[in-house]
C-alpha cells in the first residue's frame, strides 16, 4: 500500500488523468454500445470529480470519511427535480402516471453521481472536504461566474440584435424552445 501511495504522490497528475479517463470511458463506451445516451452516459461527466475524490481519500485515509446522508439526499432530490424540469421542457407528450414514474426513476438514477460529488464536499474526511471546497464556496468574484454562465447566450443574443438592426438574417437558425413555449402557454 505504501508503494502505491508513494507512486501516486510522485505522479499525482498522471494518476489523476489516467483514473479520470478510465472512469469516464468505462462508463461512456458501454453506454454508447448499448445506444444509451442518457442516464448512464451522464455519469461519465463526473469521472474527473470521482477520480479526484478517490485519489484524495486514498492518499488521506480517515476512519470517519463517510459521505453525509442528508447532503446526498438533498443533492439527489435537487438533481431529480432538475432532470424533471428539463424533461418537461423537452417532452410535448401527455404525461400519464407511468411516464411520470419512469421519469422520476430515471431522474433518481441520473442524480446519483452529482449527489455523491456534492455530498462529498461535506465529507468528514478533511482532505476531501478541502479538495471540493470550491463547490461550496467558489473562489474569486461572483461576477466572473456570472460572466462565464451568460457570455455565450449573450453573444448569440447580441449577434441576433445587431443582425436585425442592419436588416440581415442571422447565420444560425434559432432553436425551437419547446419547453419555453410550454411554460408560456400554460
Amino acid at each position: 500500500m505504501d508503494k502505491i501511495r508513494s507512486f501516486i504522490a510522485k505522479h499525482e497528475i498522471l494518476v489523476f488523468f489516467l483514473l479520470a479517463y478510465a472512469i469516464t470511458w468505462a462508463i461512456w463506451i458501454p453506454s454508447y454500445l448499448l445506444n444509451n445516451a442518457g442516464v448512464i452516459s451522464a455519469w461519465g461527466a463526473f469521472g474527473p470529480a470521482l477520480a479526484g475524490i478517490f485519489i484524495t481519500r486514498f492518499m488521506s485515509p480517515q476512519r470517519n470519511g463517510k459521505v453525509p446522508r442528508a447532503a446526498f439526499l438533498i443533492g439527489l432530490v435537487v438533481s431529480t427535480l432538475v432532470y424533471l424540469l428539463l424533461a418537461s421542457m423537452q417532452l410535448r407528450l401527455p404525461w400519464p402516471r407511468e411516464t411520470v414514474i419512469g421519469l422520476i426513476l430515471v431522474g433518481l438514477l441520473s442524480g446519483i453521481a452529482p449527489s455523491f460529488v456534492i455530498s462529498s464536499a461535506f465529507s468528514r474526511n478533511e482532505a476531501v472536504r478541502d479538495y471540493l471546497q470550491s463547490l461550496i464556496k467558489p473562489r474569486g468574484s461572483t461576477v466572473y461566474y456570472l460572466l462565464a454562465l451568460l457570455l455565450v447566450p449573450l453573444t448569440f443574443w447580441l449577434g441576433a440584435v445587431i443582425s436585425d438592426a442592419f436588416g440581415q438574417a442571422t447565420l444560425y437558425e434559432t432553436p425551437a424552445l419547446h419547453g419555453w413555449e410550454l411554460f408560456v402557454s400554460s
